[in-house]
C-alpha cells in the first residue's frame, strides 16, 4: 500500500532522484546534446567543403572522356584491394575506423567544456541567485540534489555526447561514401564493407564507465569549489592548484621533482573530466619511459587499452576515485549550511 500523506504521495529516495535528474538534463540540454550537436554539425559542414574544393580541383584535370587522370576509384575498387595482403587490407581497414572515430570526436571535445562549467555552477548558481532557499524548503535533501548533479556530469551527459559523437561518425561516413559515388567507385566494398559498427560504436562509448572514476577528481574538486567559493569559482579551481604547483615546484631547485605533483595533483584536479584524459594513465613514470601507447596498431581503438580497462589494476585510479569521493562528501556538507554567494 502506498504511503500518503496530507500533502499528497511520498516519493522514495530513488525517484526523487531521478526526478532531480530529469530536472538537472531539462536545464541543461542546451549544453549537453544542443552543443554537441552542434559540433558535430560544423565539422559535417566543414568536411562537406572540403570535399567540394577538393572536387573542384580534381574536376580540373579531366581528360577528353570524362575520366580523371589522378583518380579512378573504379580501378582502385576492382583491382587495388583485390591485390593486397590480408596484412594490408586489415590496415586499411583500421584507418577507416579511426578516420570515423576522429571525426565523432568534435561533439565530445564541446561536452569537456559544457561539464566543466556545469560543475563550476551546479551549487554556486543556486547561491548566487538563492534558488537554494526555493529547493531547500522542498522535501529534498543535499544528498540527492548533489547525487543528481553527479549523476548528470558522469552518466547522462557522457552518454548523451557520445551517441551525437556516434551520429556524426556516420555522418562522415556518408559524406565519404558521396565523394566516392561521384568519383566512379562504389562506396559498399571500398568503404562500408570495411566499417565495424561494433568496433566504431565501443569506441565511442565503452570509454564511459572508466570515465566515470577517473573524473571523480576533477568532479570532485569542482563540485567542492562551487559549493565553497563565495565568488569566482572558476578562478580558485584553478589558481589554486596551478599555484600549489608553482609552490612545489620552487622545491626542485633543492633536488625535489614537482613533475609527481603536477600529473596527479594538478592535472588530475583540472582535467581528469575530459573525454580521453585517462589515457594519460598509462604513463608509468616521468623520467622518459616510453608511451604505451607506441608501436600500437590501429586495431587499438578496439582493444581494452583504448577503453581504459587496464587502468583497473593502477592505483592511479582508485585513490583519485577516494579523493573524488571525499571532495564530494565535503561539498554535500558545505551546501547544508551556505545558502548565499
Amino acid at each position: 500500500m502506498n504511503a500518503i500523506t496530507a500533502s499528497g504521495p511520498s516519493y522514495g529516495f530513488g525517484r526523487k532522484l531521478l526526478w532531480l535528474i530529469r530536472r538537472e538534463w531539462w536545464e541543461h540540454r542546451g549544453s549537453f546534446f544542443t552543443g554537441p550537436v552542434m559540433a558535430g554539425g560544423i565539422s559535417l559542414i566543414l568536411t562537406l567543403l572540403m570535399l567540394i574544393i577538393g572536387q573542384v580541383l580534381l574536376s580540373k584535370d579531366r581528360t577528353l572522356d570524362g575520366k580523371i587522370n589522378n583518380l579512378d576509384l573504379s580501378k582502385l575498387d576492382q583491382n587495388t584491394l583485390a591485390q593486397m595482403s590480408p596484412e594490408h587490407l586489415q590496415s586499411y581497414a583500421d584507418a577507416i575506423n579511426v578516420s570515423l572515430l576522429l571525426a565523432g570526436t568534435w561533439p565530445l571535445v564541446i561536452f569537456g567544456f559544457a561539464v566543466f562549467f556545469y560543475l563550476l555552477g551546479a551549487l554556486y548558481d543556486e547561491r548566487r541567485d538563492r534558488s537554494i532557499l526555493l529547493w531547500k524548503s522542498l522535501p529534498l535533501s543535499d544528498t540527492q540534489t548533489v547525487l543528481s548533479k553527479l549523476v548528470t556530469a558522469l552518466l547522462v551527459a557522457p552518454l548523451s555526447a557520445s551517441l551525437v559523437a556516434l551520429v556524426t561518425a556516420l555522418g562522415f561516413g556518408l559524406l565519404i561514401s558521396l565523394f566516392i559515388l561521384i568519383n566512379g567507385g562504389n562506396p559498399l566494398t571500398l568503404f562500408w564493407a570495411h566499417v565495424s559498427p561494433l568496433q566504431l560504436a565501443g569506441g565511442l562509448l565503452a570509454w564511459i564507465p572508466i570515465y566515470m572514476l577517473w573524473a571523480l577528481p576533477t568532479v570532485g574538486w569542482l563540485l567542492l569549489c562551487s559549493a565553497w567559493a563565495r565568488s569566482a569559482p572558476f578562478l580558485w579551481s584553478l589558481l589554486v592548484p596551478i599555484l600549489s604547483g608553482i609552490a612545489i615546484s620552487m622545491f626542485s631547485t633543492l633536488g625535489y621533482s614537482s613533475s609527481w605533483y603536477w600529473q596527479h595533483i594538478v592535472w588530475r584536479l583540472i582535467a581528469s573530466a575530459w573525454p580521453g584524459s585517462h589515457w594519460l594513465g598509462y604513463i608509468g613514470n616521468l623520467e622518459g619511459s616510453p608511451s604505451i601507447w607506441q608501436g600500437l596498431p590501429l586495431s587499438a581503438i578496439n582493444s581494452e587499452l583504448w577503453f581504459g580497462y587496464p587502468l583497473l589494476t593502477r592505483p592511479t585510479l582508485w585513490l583519485g576515485a577516494v579523493a573524488g569521493i571525499a571532495m564530494i562528501l565535503i561539498a554535500i556538507r558545505l551546501r547544508r549550511w551556505r545558502s548565499e554567494a
